[in-house]
């Protein structure tokens, strides 16, 4: 019994994870102003299910990415 009284259930462990093809990928991406690199050699895969933030501070490049993701560059 569980301390509050209840019966105590056990859950039996999960299920080994199938690795997802990934959805979205890139590899290798270098986004350039001029002779200016802005971006250089990023690569990001992101699987079914996955959630991904681009964290950075101010200039690092993140919406230049997702621009470039998009192809707005």
């Amino acid at each position: 019994m569980a301390e509050n009284g209840s019966p105590a259930h056990r859950t039996a462990p999960a299920p080994p994870r199938v690795p997802q093809q990934a959805v979205f990928d890139v590899s290798d991406v270098s986004v350039y102003y001029g002779d200016f690199r802005a971006v250089r050699d990023v690569s990001l895969d992101v699987r079914q299910h996955e959630i991904t933030a681009f964290i950075g501070p101010s200039g690092c490049g993140k919406s230049t990415m997702l621009r470039c993701f998009n192809r707005m560059n």
